[in-house]
């Protein structure tokens, strides 16, 4: 028999939990994430986590030069208002 890798072990512990999430429960949550007019809102919700976790990130880090991954945060972050933007610039009323 092969061993496990940990994240292998992880993933399958994962899959497990999704598996086990009430049909009710899943079909609402899809609901949620479909509904056009809540969209923004959670789009928006995503940049403010996003850009939160990079400034977490700096502050637990000490501070110092900016790394990749604070970069990368600002960029998705920034990314998603300008998505959530253009997307709500093309369907305004004229």
């Amino acid at each position: 028999m092969y061993p496990v890798s940990p994240v292998v072990a992880a993933l399958a512990r994962i899959a497990a939990r999704i598996a086990a999430v009430p049909r009710r429960v899943a079909v609402r949550v899809r609901g949620v994430l479909t509904d056009e007019a809540l969209r923004p809102a959670l789009l928006y919700l995503l940049a403010l986590s996003l850009g939160f976790a990079s400034f977490v990130t700096y502050l637990l880090r000490g501070g110092g030069d900016v790394t990749r991954v604070e970069i990368g945060l600002q960029l998705g972050s920034f990314g998603t208002v300008f998505y959530t933007s253009l997307v709500g610039a093309g369907t305004a009323r004229r």
